[in-house]
């Protein structure tokens, strides 16, 4: 299941964040849409949507904090925050969160 918020890579990392409930845990945000659980309901949806964790930043890979010019001076759990403070877009997250959305389910 997937929402369609043609947000981009790093508001949907930043969605990906604050929706962990709802979101599928295994995997990666996309450009254009955010994978959902293929369990999740309407009422669970609602609820996260309503009520988002915008203290969580997205997540890094190990290789990424490797690749951060002076990761060596840095320890880990910095690089990893500055990391995923640069990555995140918290203005794009709040402007897809602000738009209306439809929740359609498939018929088995």
């Amino acid at each position: 299941m997937c929402w369609w918020t043609w947000a981009g890579f790093r508001a949907n990392a930043t969605l990906t964040a604050w929706l962990a409930d709802v979101v599928d845990p295994l995997q990666r945000p996309a450009d254009a849409y955010v994978r959902l659980r293929h369990d999740v309901t309407g009422e669970e949806w609602a609820q996260a949507w309503r009520l988002p964790r915008e203290e969580e930043l997205p997540q890094v890979s190990a290789a990424a904090v490797r690749g951060l010019r002076f990761s060596a001076a840095l320890p880990d759990d910095l690089a990893t925050r500055v990391l995923a403070a640069r990555l995140a877009d918290t203005d794009g997250a709040r402007a897809a969160l602000s738009r209306q959305v439809r929740w359609e389910t498939e018929q088995a």
